[in-house]
């Protein structure tokens, strides 16, 4: 054993990272908006949608018999799930982006034109100009 640490695996950089983190949340928006959808989609043969936050037992205290308890209290533990990942993604994305702006960008100067010397300039002024009369 040489006693060398193997080199830290290199990060990606910033913008895949961003790219990641976005994908994540639109992935987490689009299982949310499914699950919104079947909540409050009615029920077969009409009956009342479950809803995000009805009550899953009828006045009496028994489930309700319109609905299927199991899958409602599932998808809304699922809902609940996802919503408080989505505030961290949300939060990760937020400080990722800060980051990315804070990073010091490459020297665009390189790719300026070279300054054109005073009698180039004055010469290329007067060929431009229009005389009206």
């Amino acid at each position: 054993m040489s006693g060398f640490a193997a080199p830290p695996a290199a990060e990606p950089p910033l913008r895949e990272q961003l790219s990641d983190l976005m994908e994540r949340r639109s992935a987490l928006e689009e299982e949310v908006s499914g699950i919104v959808a079947e909540l409050q989609s009615p029920g077969p043969g009409g009956a009342p949608a479950a809803g995000l936050d009805a009550p899953l037992v009828d006045r009496e205290g028994f489930p309700r018999a319109d609905i299927d308890v199991y899958r409602v209290t599932h998808q809304r533990q699922r809902l609940a799930f996802i919503r408080t990942d989505h505030k961290e993604i949300t939060g990760q994305v937020r400080a990722q982006a800060a980051t990315l702006w804070k990073a010091p960008r490459p020297d665009l100067s390189l790719l300026d034109p070279p300054p054109l010397d005073r009698e180039v300039a004055a010469r290329a002024a007067r060929g431009r100009r229009r005389r009206w009369r």
